[in-house]
């Protein structure tokens, strides 16, 4: 066992990123096409979402932060926002540590999150990265770059 969980002070690292994302965007809105995908586990702990919404979704949602959302609201361990559900304005809180994938098209951006804090999990998509690490470790699949590649074995 290490002293020092590299593994969860690397994804604390990554929810940051997307917790600055948000906050930038809560206080500057999105530029141009930009938009977020955000896909959460809806069963974790402090996911608050509407019951049919829940039901309809028991394991996994994936929202859009794009034209229409309003209220984003951004704290330190979470973050909510009013969203457009079937004609109805149903607003959502999400703690990060519930996210398993965010990104941004727009700048051809993802991070993926397991949420098996025995392992890292944590997967990274840079196209100058995937480049590098293709022509050191072979070609990855869908340029989605594991950060399990610079662990030592």
């Amino acid at each position: 066992m290490s002293l020092i969980n590299y593994d969860r002070l690397i994804k604390d690292s990554l929810k940051y990123v997307v917790r600055r994302a948000l906050e930038h965007v809560a206080d500057k809105g999105l530029y141009g096409d930009q938009h977020f995908y955000i896909t959460l586990q809806t069963e974790f702990p402090g996911v608050e979402a509407p019951e049919y919404l829940l039901n309809e979704y028991p394991d996994e949602l994936t929202i859009v932060l794009e034209n229409q959302f309003w209220n984003l609201k951004v704290f330190e361990t979470s973050f909510s926002v009013s969203l457009n559900f079937n004609s109805k304005i149903e607003t959502i809180k999400v703690p990060f540590d519930a996210i398993l994938e965010f990104s941004d098209p727009s700048e051809d951006f993802v991070l993926q999150f397991e949420l098996n804090e025995d392992e890292l999990g944590v997967m990274l998509m840079d196209d100058e990265l995937t480049q590098d690490l293709d022509d050191e470790h072979g070609e990855r699949d869908n340029k989605v770059i594991s950060l399990d590649l610079f662990r030592k074995k």
